[in-house]
């Protein structure tokens, strides 16, 4: 990872902070390609460190379970490169001394609750099983090993939705929802909004939020849909409001506000309204997973 490309040091600067390691390439099926690159999340913790996380690069799933290899990870280190006396594997022989938790896929996006500082973070499962995880120090979050999803062309993987050792999702999605963006909104602009998840969506593309009580979700709601828009990004502005990143050739900014009795009979589409699509009992196979044997 290199820190000019990043933070704008000059063209001429090597700096190199950390390198990611990467496994030989294992046997693949004949026409599955690892097409996935890894995903780079950062996100500053409030001690200061970085959390960066890493994808397993599809072709290199086993890797997630290896403490020998980056992949399908979270890392925490400093903004130098060092690692943290207090990460959890310093000093295992054979792991990665800036492994956080492992165990993961795909991590799309990461934030810090608002109250707690602690990490959560959403990552897309294969078909079936997007996920909402909060990574705790050293411990493992199951992939590919156990998973609520399966093959893109249709076998299961791994040895199923549970294991001694392995962590549940806080909450998963099936079918997916491709997560994207995450946001913890804090904001008065939109009632009733202030402490949930806000999530965008590039399949079925829409805007989804999760109200959270004692850390937990307790209920799922879904938004934009009728727009037909791979939603990237959510961001708070400084009015308070929800900002959407669309994903298009002809990408847009949009701004989140409630649906005013001005529009009371016009689309989504047009006015901009916030009209919820499902709630938690329409969705299928989608909740809070069980707790884990």
């Amino acid at each position: 990872m290199c820190a000019r490309r990043e933070w704008g040091c000059s063209p001429k600067c090597p700096a190199i902070f950390w390198r990611v390691r990467t496994p030989p390439a294992p046997a693949r099926p004949r026409g599955r390609r690892s097409r996935y690159a890894a995903v780079y999340v950062r996100v500053f913790a409030r001690d200061g460190t970085l959390f960066v996380t890493q994808g397993d690069r599809f072709a290199y799933r086993d890797a997630a379970q290896d403490l020998a290899s980056g992949l399908g990870k979270i890392m925490r280190i400093h903004p130098d490169g060092t690692v943290p006396a207090d990460n959890p594997f310093v000093g295992r022989a054979g792991a990665q001394r800036e492994i956080w938790s492992y165990g993961h896929r795909n991590v799309q996006s990461a934030a810090l609750h608002p109250e707690t500082g602690q990490l959560w973070i959403v990552e897309h499962g294969p078909r079936g099983g997007d996920e909402l995880n909060r990574p705790e120090a050293g411990k493992n979050y199951g992939w590919p090993v156990i998973t609520y999803g399966a093959e893109y062309w249709g076998p299961k993987i791994g040895e199923g939705t549970a294991k001694p050792g392995m962590e549940q999702p806080l909450y998963y999605w099936d079918p997916v929802i491709a997560p994207s963006g995450l946001l913890f909104y804090t904001g008065d602009a939109i009632s009733g909004w202030k402490g949930s998840l806000l999530i965008g969506s590039l399949r079925p593309g829409l805007l989804v939020r999760l109200r959270l009580a004692d850390g937990r979700v307790a209920q799922e709601e879904r938004y934009l849909g009728d727009l037909g828009e791979r939603i990237r990004d959510v961001r708070q502005g400084p009015d308070g409001h929800p900002y959407l990143l669309t994903d298009s050739g002809d990408g847009r900014i949009l701004r989140v506000v409630p649906a005013s009795r001005e529009y009371p009979s016009r689309p989504i589409r047009r006015t901009g309204g916030i009209r919820p699509r499902t709630s938690l009992k329409q969705s299928r196979r989608m909740g809070a997973a069980p707790p884990a044997p």
